[in-house]
């Protein structure tokens, strides 16, 4: 039981009792007769009180408060009804009895209703025994309805108690199964990352070979040897991304086996949640039950009241009866003196009679106050019962978010997929390349360079596969952790990098913030931090695809100077002076424009492939129209005969080259068309989950309030 709630319980408790001990003492103190027994009880009942009070103050959260309070009170208040033998002392075992449903013990309610019927039972035999049935009736009421109260307050305690217990068996089982799931998704995602360690490693080893293969290029006017060297490492380098894409696609059948697990998992979790609900209802039937025992109390006072209003009317009437004897004495004279003495006690105990009733009429009154104190302390059971309702409604949402997180784990799963199938045909590609290099030496030069610009794509394209790995293990992560708002804050990041590509300027922080709640400021600290951390990592990407843009342009430069090699040297080395310059000024115009990509926050992604691929098309076309200028300097400068040999021999190396930069605009553009999709279909995707995300939340926040 929670200490805060369970010392609030103990206060009202011992206030009560303490209350309604301090009465009995006055009324005590009032009604004093000269014997022993009531100075020992006036005694008890001050020591009750005394130390009830002391050991409040000194321990407020114990559990032994309700025994010392309610029950030891039953206990001296039926010793003292035994001893009184009065039908108005009875009235605060019924105090006692109605305080047993502040802690909802059934143990504590059977030891203090029967303490207190026992009482109520010993006093009525006793009374019967002493003067019948007529003269007991009250007692006899008493008891009925101390039995009915009793057995009300018992059952009520008894059907609460057992559906919290099965509620608690049930979360436990469920807790217990979403620690076998989430072992199981450890187990997948400690293999998913050991696979794109593996694969990462792949990747170094691969770039390194692309290294190799662009500077092979470089030596294939050397020899041919040499290049068949090469081709026989980029052969290796294949088979090694051959193996790295079957560990993919292991990796990812493993992944969508946990992800049918969580499905479910979640499944089986809102069946629970489902018989949580009717388990809400059920205690809400047994809640009325009491609220229906505590009107039949009422009404039973009502009946009570009744009766001493009768009594009441005949000791108005006996009080008449007397003072008419006492009159008709008078007028009788001396020999009717006796009979005035009669009359006068008679009335004497008319009085007190009338002053016993008004007595018992305000403890009638204390009763029903305390029968409508019962009756609010269910309608809390009520509103405490409503808020789990709301807390199992919470936990129904939650479920439904894992359950939109699984629907887009499955589909990462499937875009991977398809990744993978590009990259296996990218591979086969590589393969048929190569194979196709073989076949002459002038055709080497054009098929390794189209080798590399493939090794090139599919590092790219495994850096997006790493991505996407990564994506996952951290959604799997959070599904392992059971942390619903670190998968909350996954998917509000999705939504604001989805606004910023779209220029969306709306304001959600009102999504993400709550000053009320410590945890949600903590979310968002989460936040802001990791989506630093990724716009850092968005900036080192953008700077290695700026490198790796400049080796590239580099080897074409490189290729551009060998196949200027081939003419005189003067004119080659002017033209590689204007390549130079050519160079830096695209090394710097490219560089600023990634640089201003990445701190408009990828608001440009799309026109940026649209830009790469115009200025790879520009660029061709300026390569080629310096190619046809060369070729004319160079017929110019030689003798005709020559100049005629040496300008078909640059008519074949400009039609190749053409060749070779038409299928590199055509790959670039293909790429390019590719990566708009893939942009248009993240976008797309993102806008749908931001969507989704953003009614998820409203919903969330209807129910909250």
């Amino acid at each position: 039981m929670n200490g805060a709630r369970l010392a609030k319980k103990n206060a009202l408790a011992v206030k009560i009792m303490v209350a309604v001990a301090v009465a009995k003492i006055i009324s005590m103190i009032i009604n004093i007769k000269n014997q022993e027994c009531f100075v020992l009880l006036l005694i008890l009942f001050i020591l009750f009180v005394a130390g009830n009070i002391v050991f409040n103050f000194k321990d407020d959260r114990s559990e032994l408060t309700k025994f010392l309070s309610i029950s030891l009170f039953s206990l001296l208040g039926s010793i003292s009804v035994i001893i009184t033998k009065e039908p108005i002392d009875a009235l605060p075992l019924f105090v006692c009895m109605g305080m047993c449903i502040l802690y909802m013990d059934d143990f504590h309610t059977k030891i203090t209703c029967g303490v207190s019927l026992l009482g109520i039972l010993v006093s009525m035999i006793v009374n019967i025994a002493g003067h019948g049935f007529g003269a007991s009736a009250l007692w006899i009421e008493f008891f009925l309805l101390g039995v009915v109260f009793t057995l009300g307050l018992i059952f009520a305690t008894s059907i609460t108690l057992r559906e919290q217990e099965t509620d608690k068996q049930e979360i436990q089982y469920h807790v217990m199964y979403q620690e076998e799931i989430t072992g199981n998704m450890v187990k997948v995602v400690d293999s998913g990352n050991a696979h794109i360690e593996q694969l990462q490693s792949m990747l170094d080893n691969f770039q390194s070979a692309t290294s190799e293969v662009t500077k092979s290029v470089d030596a294939i006017s050397y020899g041919v040897t040499e290049s068949a060297e090469n081709m026989e490492n980029s052969t290796s380098m294949t088979q090694q991304i051959q193996d790295i894409i079957d560990n993919l696609i292991d990796v990812k059948d493993n992944t969508v086996e946990s992800t049918d697990k969580a499905v479910e998992a979640v499944e089986t979790g809102m069946e629970i949640i489902s018989g949580l609900k009717e388990k809400s209802e059920d205690i809400n039937v047994a809640n009325e039950n009491v609220t229906r025992v505590s009107e039949e109390l009422c009404d039973k006072i009502a009946s009570a009241e009744e009766i001493t209003r009768i009594i009441y009317n005949i000791s108005t009437q006996t009080n008449l009866l007397a003072l008419n004897a006492s009159i008709e004495a008078a007028r009788a004279g001396e020999a009717g003196r006796g009979f005035a003495v009669v009359a006068n006690e008679i009335r004497k105990l008319a009085d007190d009679t009338r002053s016993s009733i008004d007595s018992i009429t305000e403890l009638l009154k204390g009763v029903t106050d305390l029968a409508n104190h019962t009756s609010e302390l269910v309608g809390k059971s009520v509103q405490a019962v409503e808020e789990q309702s709301k807390y199992i409604d919470a936990a129904d949402t939650s479920f439904q978010s894992i359950s939109e997180m699984v629907n887009a784990l499955d589909g990462n799963m499937k875009q991977l997929d398809k990744l993978s199938g590009t990259l296996d045909a990218s591979n086969n590609s590589i393969i048929d390349g190569l194979a196709n290099q073989q076949a002459a030496s002038e055709e080497i030069a054009a098929n390794a360079q189209s080798s590399a610009d493939l090794c090139q794509t599919n590092l790219e394209e495994l850096t997006n596969v790493i991505a996407e790995l990564d994506q996952i293990a951290k959604i799997i992560g959070s599904l392992k952790n059971g942390n619903l708002d670190e998968i909350n804050q996954m998917l509000e990041e999705t939504k604001l990098e989805s606004e910023e590509e779209d220029g969306d300027d709306t304001d959600y922080s009102e999504y993400f913030s709550d000053e009320e709640d410590e945890e949600v400021d903590d979310t968002e600290e989460e936040i802001e931090e990791e989506y630093t951390e990724e716009v850092e990592e968005t900036e080192e990407e953008y700077a290695d695809e700026v490198g790796e843009t400049e080796e590239e342009y580099a080897e074409e430069v490189e290729e551009a100077e060998e196949e200027a090699s081939w003419d005189d040297e003067e004119p080659a080395e002017e033209e590689y002076s204007e390549e130079e310059e050519i160079e830096e000024e695209y090394t710097e115009e490219e560089y600023a424009e990634e640089v201003e990509e990445t701190e408009e926050e990828y608001a440009e992604e799309v026109e940026e492939a649209e830009e790469e691929s115009s200025w790879d098309e520009e660029e061709a076309e300026e390569e080629s129209s310096w190619d046809e200028e060369e070729a004319e300097e160079e017929s110019s400068w030689d003798d005709e005969e020559p100049a005629e040999e040496e300008y078909s021999e640059e008519e074949e190396i400009e039609e190749e080259y053409t060749e070779e930069e038409y299928s590199e605009e055509e790959e670039t553009e293909e790429e390019s068309s590719w990566d708009d999709e893939e942009a248009e279909e993240e976008s797309s995707w993102d806008d749908e989950e931001a969507e989704e995300e953003e009614s998820s939340w409203d919903d969330e926040e209807d129910t909250e309030e």
